[in-house]
């Protein structure tokens, strides 16, 4: 994480800086990871294929009530959420206790799998597993729990 933050201030990994940048910068606070920019691509179709349910089983199904993440909002997020790590994920956000899944159809036909949870975190599990750990601090509440 801590070389994608300086790459991202604009060093290379032997500390010289690009043209146009100057100083290193943070990024991330303790409650909200790294967020590095990333194309998704130009996307065909989201579909919500389970609405809000609990992330894990201890978690009571009506609790997720709340969390009501229309399609709009899913598309939007996909769209606006940067790319983090999964270390940071779990490190640095708030486990979300529920979350909504879908599918995501790009033009150039590929598909992933989407989840996303009421903390503003998510990830994007593509064919090959590879999997894309997302994070949204722009992204507006509602739907999301307040930062």
């Amino acid at each position: 994480m801590v070389k994608k933050c300086l790459l991202m201030a604009g060093w290379v990994l032997v500390g010289w800086p690009l043209q146009g940048f100057s100083a290193p910068k943070t990024c991330g606070t303790e409650t909200t990871p790294c967020e590095h920019p990333r194309r998704l691509g130009a996307v065909r179709s989201v579909q919500i294929t389970q609405g809000a349910h609990p992330a894990y089983p201890t978690v009571p199904a009506q609790s997720c009530d709340r969390f009501v993440l229309r399609l709009s909002q899913a598309t939007r997020y996909l769209q606006m959420a940067g790319q983090t790590t999964a270390n940071a994920q779990h490190h640095v956000t708030d486990e979300s206790a529920c979350v909504v899944t879908g599918q995501v159809k790009l033009v150039n036909g590929q598909m992933g799998t989407w989840v996303i949870g009421e903390e503003r975190e998510g990830r994007l599990v593509w064919p090959d597993g590879r999997v894309e750990y997302l994070y949204c601090s722009r992204c507006p509440s509602p739907p999301f729990t307040p930062m």
